[in-house]
């Protein structure tokens, strides 16, 4: 969930509060527990493809974000908007390989999702983390798809790219964006 310390003690939520569990007894305790409150919860009988689904919507949107030091509007730059679609492109084949039932248009629809739905002043939880001057979940991202590829033998140029990249970053406090 992308959330943005604007100033001391005042956290501004950027996206909804939404998570998916498995579905069956336990899954159905859960999303009772946490029915009536910010967050909302539901259950799916295939968990291994909403959550490949949902690591679709931070594999390019996080790194770039954080790379570029830019909010969403970054994602509307044709030449970004291109890399994006080669990121999530690469990460459709290593979820096939995982088992999840993804497509490429499934890919295509995160990206208009982003560019569609989010106001382009919104950013990630990588660009918050990072302009907080915080460790950012680069290797639970972009790193878990690459380890993915590698156990499958799929060539990931473009993921790993951007994963070198953010293991070159240090920690620093920018000032607001």
């Amino acid at each position: 969930m992308a959330a943005e310390r604007v100033r001391p003690g005042h956290v501004v939520r950027r996206s909804p509060a939404t998570m998916q569990v498995e579905a069956g007894e336990i899954g159905e305790r859960f999303v009772e527990l946490l029915s009536g409150g910010d967050l909302t919860a539901r259950t799916t009988s295939d968990f291994r493809t909403a959550s490949w689904r949902k690591m679709l919507t931070n594999l390019a949107p996080n790194p770039i974000t954080a790379l570029t030091l830019r909010r969403l509007d970054v994602l509307r730059e044709p030449d970004v908007l291109e890399l994006s679609k080669g990121v999530l492109a690469e990460a459709v084949e290593v979820a096939r390989a995982e088992g999840a039932r993804l497509t490429h248009d499934d890919a295509e629809q995160v990206l208009a999702d982003y560019i569609e739905k989010f106001p382009p002043t919104n950013g990630t939880s990588m660009l918050y983390d990072r302009l907080a001057g915080l460790p950012t979940e680069h290797e639970h991202i972009t790193g878990a798809l690459v380890r993915a590829a590698q156990q499958h033998d799929i060539p990931v140029p473009l993921n790993k790219t951007l994963l070198t990249l953010m293991r070159a970053l240090r920690p620093m406090q920018f000032p607001a964006v």
